[in-house]
């Protein structure tokens, strides 16, 4: 696949470095939780206000970053993360696993303020051109223009394997969408 998205100039894409960690868990940490389904989103603040009254909110507050800081740390290959950096300061990342017979992208973070600038396309094309194709992902309905213009379409989860499925961890609870690049 050949693109025409580049990055605009000073910014780079390169492997994470040790040291990008905490960078990458404070945009987690300040992740827009309004991106959420509507539903969900009411669920939750139910689900916390039933807690507030049972429990101690500090207590749960610091079980919540537990979690959060016990999967950042654990379930992400490190190995597996890019970065975008302008001047030194983290824009975004993403998170691509490469098996034998596929890839998987699962993570594509870009900052707010940088978005619609290309720099998240400039980015999936990069990776496209380094992974083991076919490439699956899971993502948001709102984002499925942004992907299908990058080559992905939309496929039935039943037309996956079992152990793709798994790896892609798919919910279609939440109303996500998975969707393959050939």
């Amino acid at each position: 696949m050949t693109s025409n998205f580049s990055l605009p100039p000073g910014f780079i894409i390169r492997p994470i470095k040790s040291s990008d960690k905490w960078k990458i868990l404070q945009m987690f940490l300040n992740w827009n939780f309004t991106t959420f389904p509507i539903n969900i989103v009411w669920s939750l603040l139910i689900l916390l206000l039933i807690l507030s009254l049972i429990i101690i909110i500090p207590l749960f507050i610091a079980l919540l970053l537990f979690l959060v800081f016990e999967y950042y740390c654990i379930y992400i290959d490190w190995s597996n993360v890019w970065i975008v950096e302008n001047r030194y300061t983290t824009i975004g990342f993403a998170e691509i696993t490469n098996y034998e017979t596929h890839s998987i992208l699962k993570y594509l973070f870009i900052k707010k303020e940088y978005r619609r600038q290309k720099i998240g396309s400039s980015l999936v094309v990069f990776l496209i051109q380094t992974a083991k194709k076919p490439i699956y992902l899971n993502c948001y309905k709102k984002l499925v223009p942004f992907y299908k213009n990058l080559g992905f379409s939309i496929i039935d989860p039943q037309e996956i394997s079992p152990t793709i499925r798994m790896q892609l961890t798919i919910s279609q609870v939440m109303g996500i969408v998975t969707m393959v690049l050939l």
